[in-house]
């Protein structure tokens, strides 16, 4: 498995910050539906008639899923081959930011209808994922190799070698040679 760059490990762990965030806000209120003794709590799982089941819950924790595995990515976890280029990331926000909007909404709803908190925590993480698509397109282009040893320049020069010279004739001979190149003694 390919190891990701000090950028990609940052954003991918910072998306699935932002993941984790919007997949608890679904758990939260998103709306106070109803008025005074009358009035409860609900989640995107509960905005069916009298709090019946929903399917509106599943819509966040698939834009949180998304979000997940764009920052899985961006770990090399999946897909490891391929380098990310942050494409998929934004995707992944818009899509769970329209979830987390379209599940907000009060519309449809009828009596009074007050929006809870869940929402907003939804937008948090969101910005979460937000925010590691900008600081991977703020460092992608700063990560350098770690611990590339750099040679001393001593370290560069060839170290001298010493010339071996034919016995017959004085010529200087090449480092292999067996027979001198002038005379062709052995040597």
């Amino acid at each position: 498995m390919a190891n990701p760059t000090k950028s990609e490990r940052n954003t991918g762990i910072i998306s699935l910050v932002g993941a984790a965030v919007v997949a608890i806000s679904v758990f939260m209120p998103y709306v106070n539906a109803g008025s005074g003794i009358f009035s409860n709590n609900r989640t995107p799982f509960q905005f069916g008639s009298y709090s019946q089941f929903s399917s509106n819950g599943f819509e966040v924790l698939v834009g949180a899923a998304l979000i997940a595995l764009s920052g899985l990515r961006f770990l090399k976890v999946i897909y490891p081959k391929k380098g990310p280029n942050g494409f998929g990331l934004f995707i992944s926000c818009v899509i769970a930011g329209y979830t987390v909007n379209d599940v907000w909404s009060t519309s449809g709803w009828s009596g009074p209808v007050r929006l809870a908190y869940g929402g907003a925590i939804g937008y948090v993480g969101v910005g979460i994922g937000a925010i590691a698509l900008i600081v991977y397109v703020t460092t992608r282009n700063s990560d350098e190799p770690d611990n590339i040893p750099i040679p001393s320049p001593e370290a560069t020069k060839a170290p001298p070698t010493r010339a071996t010279y034919c016995h017959q004739c004085g010529v200087i001979l090449n480092t292999e040679a067996r027979f001198c190149a002038s005379c062709g003694t052995a040597v």
